[in-house]
């Protein structure tokens, strides 16, 4: 993630979002997968037309986005043998 032009990606992100909002949708839902699902996460922190957020694996630095400040109804997934660290770790 380290690579990642996270400010790039989110005004694409919000372009995308202002796209299918201004030809009909009325709701837009963000999706991604591993470091797509930490920037769908984090959308639903930093844009504030995002309806929904679903992100299979994938959670962004806290510094960036903290996933305590959602102000869109989120839903994770992340497999319960992977030894990744998700929310329900008390590692966390």
């Amino acid at each position: 993630m380290d690579g990642l032009d996270w400010q790039g990606a989110f005004k694409d992100i919000r372009a995308s979002v202002s796209w299918l909002r201004e030809n009909g949708s009325q709701k837009v839902g963000v999706t991604g997968y591993c470091i797509g699902g930490a920037l769908s996460f984090a959308s639903s922190v930093l844009i504030l037309e995002v309806d929904s957020v679903v992100a299979f694996y994938g959670v962004p630095p806290s510094e960036l986005a903290d996933p305590a400040h959602a102000k869109a109804p989120v839903q994770t997934h992340f497999g319960e043998l992977d030894n990744i660290v998700g929310f329900s770790d008390i590692t966390v």
